[in-house]
């Protein structure tokens, strides 16, 4: 099985996931309608469902797919997930995240993002790596804009969401320099 190394901060550890870990995703974010708001996944019903989403990552692992979800790890806890899809052909990546509210504001998700994107463009020479984040999600905008990640564009009503309506993806970008 082709292991993910570990990503240490100063706050936090970026890492696999876990089936220990379903209790922490099901209560910290999977069930919160706030958390996932301007997310395209459904609120987990059970512990089953975070069992099953973590059953995926593992499998994702195993065959070194270049889908890779990390567990944000702080204080022991896990607190939200980072993944990151690569393209290793164009030598780009693309990434998403969530974070339970109880520790938005802290310093947390600008860590982790800054984390993966260090270590990616070090240990898989990325040249690029973009995200998306909906029109009205403005908090996980300024978020990006803090990492360094630059707008590069508006795609129209490229999303339909919880909203009920299509939204504009805010696509930003960094650059390995």
């Amino acid at each position: 099985m082709i292991r993910l190394e570990p990503i240490k901060g100063e706050k936090v550890i970026l890492r696999e996931f876990e089936l220990n870990d379903a209790e922490d995703l099901y209560e910290n974010w999977g069930t919160d309608e706030e958390v996932s708001k301007y997310m395209l996944w459904k609120n987990y019903k059970s512990v089953d469902d975070a069992i099953n989403s973590i059953n995926y990552y593992i499998e994702c692992y195993k065959k070194d797919d270049p889908f890779k979800q990390y567990a944000i790890e702080y204080n022991g806890e896990v607190v939200g997930s980072i993944n990151i899809v690569t393209s290793k052909r164009h030598k780009t990546g693309e990434i998403a995240y969530c974070l339970s509210k109880k520790y938005w504001r802290k310093g947390i998700m600008s860590e982790a993002i800054n984390l993966l994107v260090d270590y990616y463009f070090k240990n898989y020479e990325l040249v690029r790596i973009s995200a998306e984040a909906i029109e009205p999600n403005i908090a996980s905008r300024k978020l990006l804009e803090k990492c360094e990640f630059k707008l590069e564009g508006i795609l129209r009503k490229k999303y339909f969401c919880k909203t009920n309506k299509h939204e504009d993806a805010y696509v930003y970008a960094i650059i390995n320099s």
